[in-house]
């Protein structure tokens, strides 16, 4: 991908490519994300629809085609994600700041309002395949038929959560003060799974060691309880169960698509093999 690109007589940098290959490239006031027809227009649907349902996500400013392929443009979130405003206060304080940590609730509560008004299909079937079950059955084949059980007792035990539009990599660092960026994982899901993914994602990075990446924050527990005393008060208002109580079943949902696929960073793999493994494989194990 070249280093800078000018589109509708803006000039662009390179952030970097995302995991679905479309470039995304920072100019003043907007991000402009280009690649393959079919991949942008995926994009730009789920996008769509979000902006329709009132989700804390970037106008899309404008649509097009280039020699480089087809591109969109949004308008910018903000300046810094949470997870790096997390990272910064941990290395300043040891904690994230309360003031911080409101805004980042804010930011979740104005996301899963708008959220759980989109109920969708349920459909176990295609949400196994978009949280990348399948690849997770190859990489521990002598787990599968495991693998298989938890992820049916999971489905279980969420069989009375309403399938909504979800993010999908809904953490931290897709979040900045003015909402939600990086749509490519887009999906149906139950509720609560986006968010429990902005609370366990952490959970899931080695905390510290030789590995190529460890964790650059944590939340304390006073704030872990605050974040889930919101989800499951936003839940109750609606008429389901307390998000906190299927919080097993849905991490661990998260945590197939988490650990799958992590070639590129071996050491990190093999950690959070082994984590999943003692939390979730044992024969004692249940949700």
């Amino acid at each position: 991908m070249p280093e800078t690109t000018t589109i509708e007589g803006a000039e662009y940098t390179l952030v970097g490519v995302q995991r679905g290959g479309l470039a995304v490239y920072r100019g003043d006031g907007g991000y402009l994300r280009i690649g393959d027809g079919g991949s942008v227009a995926r994009d730009v649907a789920s996008h769509r629809e979000m902006e329709q349902a009132g989700y804390p996500v970037a106008q899309i400013l404008s649509e097009g085609a280039t020699i480089g392929g087809n591109y969109y443009i949004e308008a910018s979130q903000g300046d810094i994600s949470f997870r790096n405003l997390f990272s910064t206060e941990i290395q300043k304080d040891g904690r994230i700041t309360d003031a911080t940590f409101n805004r980042f609730l804010n930011i979740v509560e104005q996301y899963l309002r708008r959220q759980i008004a989109t109920k969708r299909v349920n459909d176990a079937s295609v949400f196994k395949r978009r949280i990348k079950l399948d690849v997770l059955f190859a990489e521990m084949p002598q787990y599968a038929d495991t693998l298989e059980t938890r992820f049916g007792q999971a489905m279980e035990a969420l069989s009375d959560m309403p399938y909504v539009l979800s993010h999908g990599d809904f953490n931290p660092a897709n979040l900045y003060e003015r909402g939600v960026i990086d749509l490519e994982d887009a999906l149906s899901a139950p509720f609560g799974y986006d968010a429990v993914t902005a609370l366990a994602t952490v959970d899931w990075v080695p905390p510290h060691g030789d590995y190529e990446y460890t964790r650059s924050y944590t939340y304390t527990p006073e704030q872990n309880a605050k974040y889930l005393e919101l989800v499951d008060r936003i839940a109750i208002e609606n008429g389901l169960q307390k998000v906190s109580t299927l919080y097993p079943a849905l991490e661990f949902c998260r945590a197939v698509w988490m650990i799958s696929d992590l070639q590129k960073w071996p050491k990190a793999q093999a950690y959070e093999h082994e984590h999943f493994m003692r939390k979730y494989l044992s024969e004692s194990f249940s949700f």
